[in-house]
């Protein structure tokens, strides 16, 4: 039955309430409050007040320290107008569509401060957004078995599907976070519907004991919104991740990170953007940690000229040996022996996962015209050039071959 409700637009100054939950328990923290500018419809304004009486650990954001001023962004307008912890929970592509589509009737004019009033709730991380007066539940709400959501296409909505511009995206992405997981790097828990059209993600926002844990992206870290989420270049985004890292931690982080981006590299994934990377810990006060890649896909075989979404060494292409080496050694503060050894890791892991690309290649005939052809050329030709290997080297087509023919340069 169609929603009958009166359609309008924001109130003149609406008010939602923002709460943390973590292993200190569900409290609220703050509020985040939008008014609209005097004669002009489009233009509103959001700033966000930290309640009295909190300590350190109740801010919602490494960024965002408990102080008595409010936090107010410059940008005005119906979007990109929040303070980045809260943009970087704003939905986005199919699910952004369709919140959009699913409330228009009753909300005009609908920009992200109403978004995160829809979805606040459910976001990833430990703050929770909801409408001014109420309280979230604490902890995060029950899931169905994933068996049922894997096979049930109306319980797909929060999950990764393929999309008609990007065929058997679902595959795409879990055949490179399988060769992120055989590179030793750590990865999110995925699983893939039989049908390879649905990518389950296990959330990875907690802890051992179920805890929720902060989460912010570096997006969010470098105090941008998503729509600059392809601004600037992977030697910032190390800048800005090394100082949110404690020094006993760094070093590993720095690895980490590195692996991460020269996988991008290896399998062609020119969206590695700021989004993309993160960090997690269990409140501002304690030590944060690199969270495991996500959202990795191989985009060249989308796009055959596609680029890496930030740049490195100056540069969008995708480098060659030397220049990726060049970036660990001077960007992550790596030694050449530690880059070799990553780089060594992450062709045994995209060999691993090119195996498997032979498996999807022959039981989805339409993937292997559509994406699972273009994803093998990709990585053949990115195996070669950014991990320099011989003009002549194929990938293997079993287990077996893991391996056995590739040509790094180890010290």
């Amino acid at each position: 039955m169609a929603n009958t409700a009166e359609k309008s637009s924001s109130p003149l100054n609406a008010l939602l309430d923002v709460w943390v939950d973590d292993h200190l328990g569900l409290r609220q923290v703050g509020v985040l409050e939008q008014w609209s500018e005097a004669g002009h419809a489009f233009q509103n304004t959001v700033a966000f007040y930290y309640l009295d009486g909190l300590t350190d650990a109740d801010a919602i954001s490494i960024t965002m320290p408990i102080r008595r001023a409010p936090y107010q962004p410059r940008v005005a307008g119906l979007s990109g107008n929040l303070p980045p912890i809260f943009d970087q929970n704003i939905p986005e592509g199919a699910l952004r569509d369709y919140l959009i589509r699913r409330y228009l009737k009753v909300i005009d004019n609908m920009g992200d401060f109403d978004l995160l009033r829809l979805a606040g709730n459910r976001s990833i991380g430990r703050v929770r957004v909801v409408p001014h007066g109420e309280q979230p539940v604490a902890g995060t709400p029950e899931a169905p078995p994933l068996s049922y959501v894997l096979a049930n296409p109306d319980a797909q909505a929060p999950l990764k599907a393929s999309a008609r511009d990007f065929p058997y995206l679902a595959i795409n992405e879990y055949l490179c976070l399988y060769a992120a997981q055989m590179s030793g790097l750590p990865t999110a828990k995925v699983q893939l519907s039989d049908d390879g059209q649905v990518l389950a993600i296990t959330r990875f926002d907690r802890d051992a004991k179920g805890a929720l844990l902060g989460f912010e992206d570096m997006a969010c870290l470098s105090a941008l919104t998503a729509q600059d989420k392809y601004k600037g270049s992977y030697e910032d985004m190390v800048r800005t991740l090394s100082l949110m890292i404690e020094p006993a931690q760094r070093h590993e982080a720095l690895a980490q990170v590195f692996k991460s981006i020269a996988l991008s590299c290896v399998v062609g994934n020119g969206d590695a953007h700021l989004k993309n990377f993160g960090l997690l810990y269990a409140d501002p006060t304690q030590a944060a940690q690199v969270a495991p890649a996500y959202d990795i896909c191989c985009t060249v075989a989308y796009l055959r000229e596609d680029q890496m979404a930030l740049s490195l060494n100056r540069s969008k292409r995708f480098p060659n040996r030397a220049s990726l080496t060049r970036f660990g050694r001077t960007a992550c503060r790596l030694s050449h022996k530690e880059v070799s050894a990553i780089l060594a890791d992450i062709a045994t892991g995209v060999e691993s996962a090119a195996v498997e690309l032979a498996y999807y290649r022959d039981q989805f005939p339409e993937f292997d015209v559509r994406a699972g052809e273009a994803m093998h050329t990709a990585w053949t030709s990115h195996m070669r050039m950014v991990l320099g290997l011989a003009r002549t080297y194929t990938l293997p087509e079993s287990l077996t071959a893991v391996g056995s023919h590739l040509d790094l340069e180890m010290e």
